[in-house]
């Protein structure tokens, strides 16, 4: 994953997220999320763990948009060292196709990824595996990784 795309990739998933937005707060299934890549607290936790930083108070971390980044770039590293130690990186090149968006396309990292930050780890390894494809909110885990690994491969082509 190079620099500019992983800036593509942010970008990407903080429009699905948030519109793009550091200072939103949503709830679903009574926890709240926050920020620009909706973190909710427990993921926060782990982060501020890697870190080795106290969890930051709610109104510093959605006016903080340097440590909502360093949250996400740690975020992407943690999933990255998981997908590795669980084997989940092996579904790369795997063809899928999205539950609601009918977007079929070979899974790459980033759709991993999107697919991990919306379902987390057993979610993701429930549809990957076991082919239970389970809704976050609106959202499958299916739709995300299809998604994020078209989209991904159309922007890594315009960039040459």
């Amino acid at each position: 994953m190079t620099a500019s795309e992983l800036k593509i990739f942010k970008e990407l998933l903080g429009l699905s997220e948030s519109s793009g937005r550091y200072d939103i707060v949503k709830y679903y299934n009574g926890q709240e999320y926050l920020g620009k890549y909706q973190f909710g607290k427990a993921r926060m936790i782990d982060i501020c763990k890697a870190l080795n930083i106290k969890l930051p108070d709610r109104n510093v971390f959605l006016n903080d948009h340097e440590l909502q980044e360093k949250f996400f770039n740690t975020h992407v590293a943690l999933i990255e060292q998981e997908l590795k130690s669980t084997g989940l990186i092996n579904f790369i090149g795997k063809e899928k196709t999205g539950k609601t968006n009918k977007i079929t396309t070979k899974i790459n990292i980033y759709g991993l990824i999107a697919g991990r930050h919306l379902g987390g780890l057993v979610g993701l390894k429930n549809y990957l595996i076991k082919g239970v494809d389970v809704k976050d909110d609106r959202t499958y885990i299916s739709d995300y990784v299809a998604y994020f690994s078209y989209k991904m491969e159309e922007k890594k082509k315009s960039l040459g």
